[in-house]
């Protein structure tokens, strides 16, 4: 009696630990498949699809077409064959002759021609007379002792026909002098008697001439002014005015 009694005390002792286990067990279980279910399944997802579901075919990638180049059946390759000019068509180049530069002093051809015809001027408050060139134009030069001036056509010279009156008492010296002044340059001629006097300079290109006469209280006279290059020219006009000139 006493062992059975034992044994039935026992039995009731060890149910409550069973049941302990179970449920522990249980537990373990249900957090495992919770544990599965957050990581594979997230929202939305099926557990059994994860064990043991079908899963869902993926369509099969198509290939990528590439176009393909297929040549225009009229489109043709033309080639050009260059043709090569013979030599001999050619023409030689004709070499350079150069022409020499002429010195404006020396080589430039004379363009002013003497001419041995002549009108006249005269004036009656200066009681002279005096020719000059036919050919030769008129201008105004502002100067006060010039009477009369006239240019050549081609501008290579003038003449002054010149007049005023000699208060002061000036000397053929002093009138030279001022000549000179007047036309700095190379004195080239300078003479005086007293009552008359001839004077030349040379600037450069151009020569200055004058011839004046110191009579009755006036200085009266001619001035020549032209380019050298025509000097002989010049002085036949200047010999010509100088026997044609009279003061009364």
């Amino acid at each position: 009696g006493e062992t059975g009694v034992h044994v039935q005390l026992n039995q009731k002792e060890t149910n409550p630990l069973m049941i302990v286990l179970i449920c522990v067990i249980v537990v373990v279980v249900i957090a495992a498949g919770v544990a599965v279910f957050v990581i594979f399944g997230g929202s939305g997802s099926n557990i059994i699809g994860i064990v043991g579901a079908t899963p869902t075919p993926q369509p099969t990638p198509q290939p990528t077409q590439v176009p393909q180049y297929t040549p225009s059946p009229t489109a043709e390759m033309h080639f050009v064959q260059p043709v090569n000019t013979p030599l001999a068509t050619i023409p030689p180049i004709q070499p350079v002759t150069r022409q020499p530069v002429p010195d404006p002093v020396t080589d430039s051809p004379i363009t002013h021609q003497y001419s041995a015809s002549y009108a006249s001027y005269s004036s009656d408050d200066y009681s002279m007379t005096c020719e000059y060139p036919s050919n030769f134009e008129l201008y105004n030069d502002p100067d006060t002792f010039v009477l009369y001036s006239l240019r050549a056509p081609d501008g290579s010279g003038n003449i002054k026909i010149c007049g005023v009156t000699n208060g002061n008492g000036r000397s053929a010296q002093v009138v030279i002098d001022n000549f000179v002044d007047s036309y700095p340059g190379r004195i080239d001629k300078s003479y005086d008697d007293g009552n008359m006097c001839e004077v030349s300079t040379v600037d450069g290109d151009t020569y200055h001439y004058g011839y004046f006469s110191l009579s009755s209280g006036m200085i009266r006279g001619f001035e020549f002014h032209f380019d050298a290059r025509y000097y002989d020219e010049y002085m036949s006009y200047v010999n010509d005015i100088r026997s044609s000139i009279e003061f009364n």
